[in-house]
C-alpha cells in the first residue's frame, strides 16, 4: 500500500508519518516556508506574529486550559470561571497583538 501513512512500531502500534502523504506534507511546508521567506523581507514582522500568538498562548491560554483539564468538576466553579476567562482573555491578546503587527507593516 503505497498511500500508508502510519508503521507499526516495537509494540505494534501505528503512530509515525510514512509513505506518499508524509512526503507531500513536508514538501509542501518547506515550499511555503521558502515562498514566505522571499515574500517577507524584514523578519521583525515575522517575530512580531510569533510573539504576539506565542506569548498569549503561554501565558494565558495554556494555563487557563491546564486549570479547565486537571480541576474536577462543573465549569461554573469559581477557579473553572477564572480559567475560562483567563483563556478569553488570551485569545483576545493573540489577535489585537497579530492585528497591531500586521497593521505595523505598511510602514
Amino acid at each position: 500500500d503505497k498511500w500508508k501513512t502510519t508503521f507499526k512500531d516495537k509494540h505494534g502500534e501505528e503512530n509515525a508519518p510514512h509513505g506518499v502523504y508524509f512526503y507531500v506534507i513536508t514538501a509542501v511546508t518547506v515550499l511555503l516556508s521558502y515562498v514566505a521567506s522571499v515574500a517577507i523581507p524584514d523578519i521583525e514582522a515575522i517575530f512580531g506574529l510569533v510573539g504576539a500568538t506565542a506569548g498569549s498562548i503561554l501565558i494565558y491560554i495554556f494555563p487557563g486550559m491546564c486549570v479547565l483539564r486537571l480541576k474536577p468538576g462543573k465549569l461554573y466553579k469559581p477557579e473553572k470561571v477564572g480559567a475560562i476567562m483567563l483563556i478569553v482573555v488570551g485569545c483576545i491578546s493573540a489577535v489585537m497583538g497579530s492585528y497591531v503587527t500586521i497593521a505595523e507593516w505598511g510602514g
